[in-house]
């Protein structure tokens, strides 16, 4: 077994051996060993598979105040990106998560969306541990996993989590209506329009139909409430594919988790002894 192809033949020649008898198969190497994850943070790499999902994000947040910081958008986008065939780790971590009730509320959340708790993941639920806080430094291990960051909370005054999110190198999203986000955004950041949740009702918007990409003319309409509400979903779920698509960065990144990392190498090398 060798670690490349290009000198498969000098390294048979090295051994003695036939080249037919050089397989090619490289040394494991994924962030749990290049960063020196701690115990907790390769756990969750590992029981939720997050080096093989299309999209992950980390998203910090009180869960008493869920519904102030867009929690609910958040799913409702994770949930469109799902629709769409996309494997999606969205990893919540909430603090003040000892009542009952909040469980309770924030699992059929997450089942509304059509998501799962193996693709929503609440530290809370995982580890009791977690309940009352997520630790910083776990939040921060897994954050360097990042894809995205859609920031969809209906208010900040100085949004500390964006200036972290901008660090790990991830797309930034940010929400058109908090202005101190529109102060803090990086330049090519995904820019969209959500209300307070509790204020969907009240969202409008004209929509026109298209025929080979060009409007038709008199198609215009107004849509309100719901349905304009999940036009806009749709519309930062497309949006945050078609961002991810150009990014040289998060190609090169996955193609580094999924290539290399210790169970994709363990497979390789389990064919290799089957033989």
């Amino acid at each position: 077994i060798y670690p490349n192809a290009s000198k498969a033949g000098h390294a048979a020649q090295w051994y003695g051996t036939d080249p037919a008898n050089v397989v090619t198969c490289p040394n494991p190497h994924d962030p749990r060993t290049v960063w020196r994850l701690s115990d907790d943070a390769a756990h969750f790499v590992s029981r939720f598979d997050l080096l093989t999902a299309d999209i992950v994000q980390v998203y910090a947040a009180c869960a008493t105040r869920r519904v102030d910081k867009g929690v609910g958008h958040l799913l409702r986008i994770f949930g469109k990106l799902k629709a769409k065939g996309l494997k999606v780790r969205l990893i919540l971590a909430l603090a003040n998560m000892t009542n009952v009730e909040i469980q309770s509320e924030l699992r059929h959340e997450i089942s509304d969306a059509g998501l799962t708790t193996d693709e929503v993941i609440v530290p809370g639920f995982v580890d009791a541990r977690f309940t009352q806080e997520t630790p910083h430094s776990l939040v921060c291990e897994l954050a360097r996993l990042s894809d995205v960051f859609l920031f969809t909370s209906a208010g900040e005054a100085c949004p500390l989590t964006l200036i972290e999110a901008m660090q790990s190198g991830c797309l930034i999203g940010v929400n058109t209506a908090v202005p101190a986000m529109m102060e803090y955004k990086p330049p090519g950041a995904i820019e969209f329009l959500l209300p307070h949740q509790n204020n969907i009702a009240e969202l409008s918007m004209t929509t026109k139909e298209t025929a080979h990409s060009v409007a038709v003319p008199g198609s215009e309409k107004t849509i309100t409430g719901e349905a304009a509400y999940d036009r806009q979903i749709t519309t930062i779920a497309e949006a945050t594919i078609n961002g991810l698509s150009r990014s040289h960065f998060y190609h090169s990144r996955k193609t580094a988790f999924r290539t290399f990392s210790t169970e994709a190498i363990g497979a390789r090398l389990d064919a290799i002894f089957s033989l």
